[in-house]
């Protein structure tokens, strides 16, 4: 009736996503492989109060009691098992205070709940640079002395699909066509990572549906995310995938991103493209950005109200409605 992310692991795919409701087993199937595969591993929590939290209730007693947890230095923990280490407990977000400690000997990172909560931690300061410069002081050159790299695995429930990693790796496209087209996941064999969309047994959601707390959020946002797996929280309203725009003109390119205008019409589409305009604006320089909002935010939100601006994706519509300082 529970999943198990295990099963989901392939060779040659060293960066794993998994994204499930809440309760189907995915935590719970980590941990227990981490102690069950005799591997030094690191547990990985994004802030250091998350870490904090977890050390101090010891996440991995529900499996095995013996495990304990010794705190090293500030925001970094040796777990334990029978007074010998097994593996550490650090927060991304203090990662590169640790000193002095090799983790040549790591083989895997257990990053949890790396999507937060909507209610909970905002995104850490430059959180995607953060985890790219850890993986490398984890991995260092073992690939080069022929060893394998490290296996990074990943789970969350499905609070936001526009994420820090899901941005930093520009798969936030790739993911939305795999859904859909109605597969439920992203593989890139090339890159080595893979994005999963865990389906829960019908037997578990059906009993789940039956217990109080699901009762009382029937047909809301909170039961689509928990039990559906659904991105309920990212509205994707205005997105319509692979709109012809023939009888369309480029009228003005921002950053990537190409709005196109229906001939006689208040009709837009956006979507990425390379076409070179006289009407092009670059979003990181603030004086274009702020030139873009001032002739732009009337016309395309009123479009908007009237579901005149479509959107080939969702990541267009979140810069977008960024830029114009629109909520979405």
């Amino acid at each position: 009736m529970f999943t198990n992310v295990i099963d989901f692991l392939k060779e040659k795919i060293y960066f794993n996503f998994f994204i499930g409701g809440r309760g189907v087993g995915k935590t719970y199937s980590t941990l227990s492989h981490l102690l069950q595969c005799k591997k030094i591993f690191i547990y990985l929590r994004t802030s250091a109060k998350e870490l904090g939290i977890a050390a101090d209730s010891n996440v991995f007693s529900v499996i095995d009691k013996r495990i304990k947890w010794r705190k090293l230095e500030e925001d970094f923990y040796g777990i334990e098992k029978n007074n010998k280490i097994i593996g550490y407990g650090c927060a991304l977000s203090t990662f590169k205070n640790i000193r002095g400690v090799n983790f040549e000997n790591v083989e895997i990172i257990f990053h949890d709940e790396f999507i937060p909560e909507v209610s909970a931690r905002k995104v850490i300061k430059n959180e995607a640079d953060a985890f790219f410069n850890m993986i490398e002081s984890v991995n260092r050159n073992r690939e080069l002395l022929g060893h394998d790299p490290i296996t990074y695995i990943a789970c969350a429930n499905a609070n936001n699909i526009y994420n820090p990693y899901f941005i930093a790796l520009k798969i936030i496209n790739n993911i939305e066509l795999a859904l859909f087209e109605g597969s439920n996941k992203y593989i890139d064999y090339e890159r080595g990572l893979q994005v999963v969309m865990l389906k829960a047994s019908n037997e578990y959601i059906e009993k789940k549906r039956q217990t109080a707390l699901y009762k009382l959020t029937a047909g809301t946002d909170f039961e689509k995310m928990a039990l559906d797996n659904e991105f309920s929280y990212n509205d994707f309203s205005l997105i319509k995938k692979n709109v012809k725009v023939a009888g369309y003109n480029p009228i003005l390119r921002i950053d990537d991103i190409v709005i196109w205008k229906k001939k006689n019409q208040k009709s837009y589409v956006a979507r990425y493209g390379n076409v070179k305009l006289k009407n092009q604006y670059n979003s990181s320089d603030d004086l274009q950005a702020r030139i873009f909002f001032r002739n732009y935010r009337e016309p395309f939100y009123i479009a908007i109200l009237n579901e005149d601006l479509i959107f080939d994706n969702y990541e267009i519509k979140k810069k977008i409605f960024d830029i114009l300082k629109i909520k979405c």
